[in-house]
């Protein structure tokens, strides 16, 4: 039985590797976070991150400022860059550089410029569904089972609109 499972996945991976190449195999992207912490006053939050499409070879970052009383983006905080094939020549750190610039004044008035930051968490598995929703698992102490952290942002629409 052991042989059947063995001969059987090595079919199923021969099959994606003869058809889809090594990128479609791929199944980690490997991200760079640059920037994350509270403000000073814990009312901000700031995340940004850079990857590299592994296929197109361009580059693509995101960012988020999150007014944590409302548990949404501040307005113009959550943007992410577009770029296409003739981009490619960019860094991640380019597309970084270029959030950046877009948001200081946002992160300068919010006091994000000197961070507030906590422990630092190793991850050990990401996954993110296609409803947006991202899970991570990070090591607290490795005497024990890593910790399951379920992040998901839903979209309420003002009351004031």
């Amino acid at each position: 039985m052991k042989r059947f499972y063995l001969y059987s996945s090595l079919l199923v991976a021969s099959f994606f590797l003869q058809f889809l190449g090594e990128e479609g195999l791929a199944l980690i992207v490997k991200t760079n976070r640059r920037l994350s912490g509270f403000s000073v006053d814990s009312r901000n939050y700031i995340y940004l991150e850079s990857a590299r499409n592994h296929v197109t070879k361009v580059p693509t970052a995101k960012i988020q400022i999150i007014d944590v009383a409302t548990n949404a983006c501040v307005k113009k905080g959550c943007i992410e860059t577009n770029y296409n094939y003739s981009d490619s020549n960019l860094t991640p750190k380019d597309a970084e550089e270029s959030l950046l610039r877009k948001t200081q004044r946002i992160r300068q008035s919010l006091r994000l410029n000197q961070l507030k930051v906590g422990l630092k968490l190793p991850v050990i598995e990401r996954s993110i569904q296609p409803n947006g929703t991202e899970t991570v698992k990070v090591l607290v102490d490795k005497e024990k089972d890593p910790l399951e952290i379920r992040l998901e942002q839903i979209y309420i629409p003002s009351v004031l609109s």
